[in-house]
C-alpha cells in the first residue's frame, strides 16, 4: 500500500548523499514506496488492447550503472523486457562505445515513463534519452511527415497547462505553446545532439509536470491518483513515438525477423557450404539454399534437396 511521501524521502537525495553507501537505508525506504506506488498504478497500457509496461524501480545505491551516484530515485514504465532484448543490439550497435561508458543504464535505451524523486521533489514525465537509438530514430523519421507532426502538435496540446517540454536542464517550454515549427526545430536538435559523436548526450528529451516536496508530502496517499492521471495523460505520447511493430518507421521489425531466423540457423546463410554431421546424411556436403525461423535449413545435396536442422550440420572447412 502506497503510504504518500514525507519530507524525509525527499532529504536523501541532498547532493552531499549522493556518491555515500551510508544513506543507502534512507533511500531504501523511497525505493519501497515507488514500488507500492507502481503497483498502485499497474497496468498501464499504450493501447486498450495492447499489453501492459514493465514497471521497475532503480537501485538505491551507488553502482556502475548509475555512474555511483544516486542523484535521484525513479519509477519506470517502459517495454517489456523480451522487447528490450529485441532491440538492445541495435541500441548498442548506434550507440559510441564512450556514450555507453559514461551512461550504462539500461533504462537509457529505450522511451520511458517515469516518476522521479529528488530533492526537488517529485517529477512524472516522459523521457527519451539519445542513447535510445529505436526510439529516437523511429520519433524523427515519423515527424517529418507533415500529418504524423500535427497529430503530435494535437496530442502536446491536450496536456494540462503546467505540463512542460524540452530538454533536461534547459529552458521548459509549454508543450500547448508549441507549433509544428518551433516543434520541428526541437525535434531536429534532439536528433543532433544524439547522432553527432561530440553533441552533448545529456539532452535527454522530456514532457512532464513537476512537483515541489510541499505539494507532494500535503496530497499525502491522494498523491498516487494525480501520478496515475498524469501518466494517463502521457500514454498517448508514448503511443505515438514509441517504435512497435504496428509503429515502425524505421523498417526494424523485419531487420528483427531476419536476426531470429540467423540466430536459429546458427549463423548459417543462404550459399553457404556446410557437412552434414548427423542423421541419414552425415558426412555429406552441400550448399544451404535458404534458411527458415524455425532453424531448418534447405539443402541441395548433390542432385537432392533436403530440409535438415542447422544443429545437425557445421561449415565446410
Amino acid at each position: 500500500m502506497f503510504d504518500g511521501f514525507e519530507a524525509r524521502d525527499f532529504e536523501a537525495y541532498a547532493p552531499t548523499k549522493w556518491q555515500s553507501n551510508a544513506y543507502n537505508l534512507e533511500r531504501m525506504r523511497v525505493k519501497d514506496k515507488l514500488v507500492s506506488l507502481g503497483q498502485h498504478l499497474s497496468p498501464l497500457q499504450p493501447t486498450a488492447d495492447g499489453p501492459p509496461l514493465s514497471c521497475e524501480v532503480s537501485v538505491e545505491h551507488p553502482a556502475l550503472w548509475n555512474n555511483n551516484t544516486v542523484s535521484d530515485q525513479r519509477l519506470y514504465f517502459t517495454r517489456s523486457e523480451h522487447e528490450r532484448k529485441e532491440l538492445s543490439s541495435r541500441n548498442t550497435r548506434a550507440t559510441s562505445m564512450s556514450s555507453q561508458v559514461a551512461d550504462p543504464s539500461p533504462h537509457r535505451e529505450h522511451i520511458v515513463l517515469c516518476v522521479v524523486v529528488s530533492d526537488q521533489g517529485v517529477e512524472i514525465s516522459l523521457k527519451l534519452h539519445p542513447n535510445a537509438a529505436v526510439d529516437r530514430q523511429n520519433m524523427v523519421t515519423k515527424l517529418t511527415d507533415r500529418w504524423h507532426m500535427q497529430a503530435f502538435v494535437d496530442l502536446l496540446a491536450d496536456l494540462p497547462d503546467d505540463f512542460h517540454m524540452g530538454f533536461a536542464g534547459g529552458e521548459p517550454m509549454a508543450p500547448s505553446a508549441l507549433t509544428a515549427d518551433a516543434l520541428r526545430a526541437l525535434v531536429q536538435a534532439f536528433a543532433e545532439a544524439s547522432e553527432s559523436p561530440a553533441a552533448d548526450k545529456t539532452k535527454v528529451l522530456s514532457v512532464g509536470r513537476a512537483y515541489g516536496p510541499e505539494e507532494v508530502c500535503e496530497a499525502d496517499v491522494g498523491f498516487a491518483d494525480q501520478a496515475r492521471a498524469d501518466l494517463r495523460a502521457l500514454l498517448p505520447l508514448y503511443q505515438h513515438l514509441a517504435w512497435s511493430r504496428q509503429n515502425d518507421f524505421v523498417e526494424v521489425t523485419e531487420a528483427i525477423r531476419e536476426e531470429k531466423k540467423v540466430k536459429k540457423a546458427r549463423g548459417i546463410r543462404q550459399n553457404d557450404e556446410i557437412r552434414v554431421t548427423r542423421g541419414l546424411f552425415a558426412g555429406k556436403t552441400g550448399v544451404v539454399e535458404s534458411t527458415d525461423a524455425k532453424g531448418l535449413l534447405k539443402l541441395r545435396l548433390g542432385t537432392m534437396v533436403v530440409k535438415i536442422d542447422a544443429k545437425d550440420v557445421t561449415p565446410k572447412q
